[in-house]
C-alpha cells in the first residue's frame, strides 16, 4: 500500500500543483464574519455596524513574455440598478492581485453586482487574458425620450 502511495504522489501534486495563466474572479459576500475580532473574539467597535456588501477578488498569473510590456487590468461591472461601471488599474508583475469592495451605502444604491468581466489588455488595448461571469453581458444605455 505503501508502495503504491509512493507510485501515485508525483502524479498527483503533477496535476494538482500545475496552474495555468489566467485572470480569475471571485465575488465574496462582505459582513461581520470578515473582522479578524470576530475570530479571536476581542473587542471591536466595528463588530456593532460592521460593512455589508460584496467584493470581487481579481487575480492573475501572466507568462514572463506579456509582462515585458505596459499592461492594464479592465474590470466591467453590471450592478443590480441596471447600471456599469468600468475600472482600470496597471498590472506592473507577472502575478498580482486588487480586491474591489461595494460597501454599505454604495452597496444598497446599487443593489449589489449581477456581474463583471476581467480583462488583461496591452498597451494597444488588444485583450490577452480574459475571464467573465456567465450572465455577463455589454451594457446598452437607454436614454429616456420625452416625445412619446
Amino acid at each position: 500500500m505503501r508502495l503504491l502511495f509512493l507510485a501515485l504522489f508525483p502524479i498527483i501534486i503533477l496535476f494538482t500543483g500545475c496552474q495555468k495563466y489566467y485572470v480569475n474572479v471571485i465575488r465574496e459576500d462582505v459582513s461581520k464574519k470578515d473582522l479578524a475580532s470576530v475570530f479571536v473574539g476581542s473587542p471591536d467597535q466595528r463588530k456593532k455596524s460592521p460593512d455589508k456588501g460584496e467584493k470581487l477578488l481579481v487575480e492573475w498569473n501572466l507568462p514572463s513574455k506579456d509582462v515585458n510590456e505596459s499592461l492594464t487590468l479592465k474590470l466591467n461591472i453590471l450592478y443590480g440598478n441596471y447600471t456599469s461601471d468600468v475600472k482600470e488599474y496597471p498590472i506592473e508583475y507577472k502575478r498580482g492581485h486588487i480586491f474591489f469592495k461595494l460597501l454599505n451605502e454604495e452597496f444598497k444604491e446599487k443593489k449589489g453586482m449581477i456581474a463583471y468581466r476581467a480583462e488583461i489588455l496591452n498597451e494597444e488595448k488588444e485583450i490577452i487574458k480574459k475571464w467573465q461571469h456567465v450572465l455577463f453581458v455589454e451594457h446598452i444605455p437607454l436614454q429616456k425620450s420625452s416625445e412619446i
